[in-house]
């Protein structure tokens, strides 16, 4: 799955660092895909930092992320889930200026699948 590749991928010493060239899945089955979950926010930070063209938006973006997870330690689900919508409103924003639209799309699903 998509998933695994991309857990294979970011494994150390995978020496693949560069998400594009993982094969190209289409990502829209994945919240109905019966698969554990193998995608973690750091893992997705790492990602987001991959992608991202300006060092600011992806600290900004991870940030984001930072919270969410924090979030969901202490157990309070509305403030993961507003820390998520942050950080894909800004994903869309930035659609187009520090990454491209398809990796914008592309990690917003991604980020729905935590």
């Amino acid at each position: 799955s998509f998933l695994t590749t991309v857990a294979e991928e970011m494994a150390l010493g995978a020496g693949n660092e560069d998400i594009r060239s993982l094969p190209s899945i289409p990502l829209s089955s994945l919240a109905e895909a019966d698969v554990p979950p193998v995608l973690s926010y750091p893992t997705l930070c790492a990602l987001t930092d991959t992608l991202v063209t300006k060092r600011g938006i992806a600290q900004a973006l991870c940030a984001h992320l930072r919270a969410a997870e924090s979030a969901e330690a202490r157990g309070k689900a509305a403030a993961e889930a507003g820390a998520l919508r942050a950080y894909r409103n800004l994903l869309a924003a930035q659609a187009g200026k520090s990454l491209t639209p398809a990796d914008s799309t592309t990690l917003a699903q991604l980020s729905r699948t935590l």
